[in-house]
């Protein structure tokens, strides 16, 4: 396969988690990303729909003990209403 270079303007970096992100899911009807971290949060992001614009996260709380537990699955409903998240709990 051949490789493509993506320009540093088409670039967006994604700051907030705390640890290692195992898994990430495009919204099926909207401009959102869902990812899920080692640290105990899923993250719904809202990309900017230009270059201008800082992408936002709302997190999502992981933890029902003491013990936090890696979001290691998550899946968008089809209408992009509802996002599933699993983790080793």
């Amino acid at each position: 396969a051949d490789s493509v270079d993506v320009p540093d303007s088409q670039v967006t970096f994604l700051r907030g988690h705390q640890g290692e992100v195992f898994i990430c899911s495009w919204c099926p009807t909207s401009n959102l990303l869902a990812s899920g971290s080692g640290d105990a949060t899923a993250r719904i992001w809202r990309l900017p729909s230009s270059s201008n614009g800082e992408p936002r996260s709302v997190v999502l709380q992981h933890t029902n003990s003491a013990d936090n537990k890696d979001v290691t699955t998550l899946d968008w409903h089809p209408d992009g209403n509802l996002l599933a998240t699993g983790s080793y709990d």
